[in-house]
């Protein structure tokens, strides 16, 4: 008597196996979106905590600025790309938002995991800088707060996205594009 299995039977387990990862491909895809959404919150938070704790622990202004040459030892701020290109965390004598030769790098980012983009509002601080003072405060240059960013990822949905609103206190706060729809931001 034999022991294997027909070729009928390896067909129907294989047909079976097709049927299951078809189904659960499209929530598995979606887990990942998920994680990767999570993820690149999760991280621009706690590089934002950083930023505004240094700056209290060493009693000067500490700033974050888009870098997406952020793994260059002469690492610079640059103006024209964007959050999801990559940061840096830095000492900043001047408070000027921008890093010079002898201010220190604390911390260096790479680019938002995934399909995860970053939109700020204009007119606002937090638009390519944000200066924490030695209070732990944002330099907020007359505003009443230093903005928000809406982190957006392919699905295109204000249930997934993100939205980090840092205000006068500037302690980071991170919530669902949902929650907060009264601050007129979609990634719709």
């Amino acid at each position: 008597m034999s022991r294997g299995f027909t070729l009928i039977e390896m067909i129907m387990t294989l047909l079976a196996a097709a049927i299951l990862l078809t189904l659960g491909l499209p929530s598995f895809q979606s887990s990942i979106r998920n994680s990767a959404m999570t993820t690149s919150t999760n991280n621009m938070v706690a590089t934002l905590q950083l930023a505004r704790s240094e700056a209290i622990k060493r009693r000067l202004p500490v700033s974050m600025c888009i870098a997406p040459n952020f793994a260059d030892d002469n690492v610079t701020c640059d103006t024209n790309a964007n959050w999801h290109d990559g940061w840096i965390v830095f000492t900043d004598d001047n408070a000027n938002g921008a890093r010079d030769a002898n201010e220190v790098v604390l911390r260096r980012e790479r680019d938002m995991r995934g399909s995860v983009n970053v939109s700020t509002p204009a007119g606002q601080p937090l638009q390519s800088s944000l200066t924490y003072l030695a209070t732990g405060f944002p330099n907020l240059g007359g505003l009443a707060a230093a903005g928000q960013m809406l982190l957006c990822d392919a699905r295109e949905s204000d249930s997934f996205g993100r939205v980090i609103s840092i205000p006068q206190t500037g302690r980071p706060l991170a919530m669902t594009v949902k929650d907060r729809s009264d601050l007129g931001l979609t990634c719709e």
